[in-house]
């Protein structure tokens, strides 16, 4: 297992630290506790997952050692 740091890219905070094999993963069981609706979309950005919602959040699963 690897550990990835969800971090707000809109504040600069990390929000969750998340244990799973990718960071595609990662975001997805994020994205299952978040509490606002809309549409998200997860993409590969810079050799990062990031999640993006239509109210203009925007997430990035970051591998840490």
């Amino acid at each position: 297992m690897k550990k990835f740091v969800v971090r707000d890219m809109v504040s600069g905070n990390a929000v969750a630290l998340i244990k799973t094999n990718n960071g595609k993963n990662a975001l997805r069981i994020f994205k299952q506790g978040l509490m606002s609706t809309g549409f998200y979309e997860i993409h590969k950005e810079n050799g990062n997952w990031v999640l993006a919602s239509t109210y203009g959040a925007y997430f990035k699963a970051i591998e840490t050692v």
